[in-house]
């Protein structure tokens, strides 16, 4: 996961417990910082840098510590990204394999997903999320989520947190997903 703002882009790498920041013109690493089980990262509006680290959301100052811990989520986080409103969501893994908003000082809003997630066989429940992993919020607030189980999937979800669609694929669908910054109304999924 990756996030970009003002001609940096900062890439992770979770395994390495390591945050980079990079030219986002040229690719050059500009530096690699230590955060604990890093995983998705956004910049809010207002600049700040939010990731994930292990269960928790945490807000990362200029010099790469973690300045405060936002919220704890319950679970592994994944993806976090920014909200328009200064708040920001996450995709969170077992027990609670749901997607959580919250609001700009961390506490939590809603959850989209039954607790726990869709069961691993038996009847689908599309509302309910499997290992959720990547996530989109288009420029209208629609939130795109991909879940990295069987079967794969993508869901689009309204601003107010139901269900609009979803996409089914082959093992080879990927989490990952962009909006086009001149056209913030498209937004494009990809596969390995």
């Amino acid at each position: 996961r990756y996030a970009a703002v003002v001609g940096r882009a900062a890439p992770t790498a979770p395994a390495q417990n390591t945050l980079f920041v990079a030219d986002a013109k040229t690719g050059q690493q500009l530096d690699a910082w230590k955060i604990e089980a890093v995983s998705g990262v956004s910049f809010t509006r207002q600049g700040r840098l939010i990731a994930g680290s292990g269960t928790k959301i945490v807000e990362v100052d200029s010099a790469g510590k973690v300045a405060r811990v936002l919220a704890e989520a319950g679970g592994p986080v994944w993806d976090v990204e920014a909200l328009a409103d200064g708040g920001f969501v996450a995709s969170v893994g077992e027990p609670r394999n749901q997607v959580v908003y919250f609001d700009a000082q961390g506490k939590e809003t809603r959850a989209l997903g039954k607790p726990g997630g869709r069961p691993r066989c038996g009847k689908m429940l599309p509302a309910s999320f499997r290992n959720p992993v990547g996530l989109c919020v288009a420029g209208n607030g629609r939130l795109f989520v991909a879940e990295n189980a069987a079967p794969r999937r993508f869901t689009r979800w309204s601003p107010d947190g139901k269900l609009e669609r979803q996409f089914h694929g082959p093992y080879y669908f990927s989490g990952m997903f962009g909006v086009d910054d001149e056209h913030p109304e498209d937004v494009y999924a990809d596969t390995h």
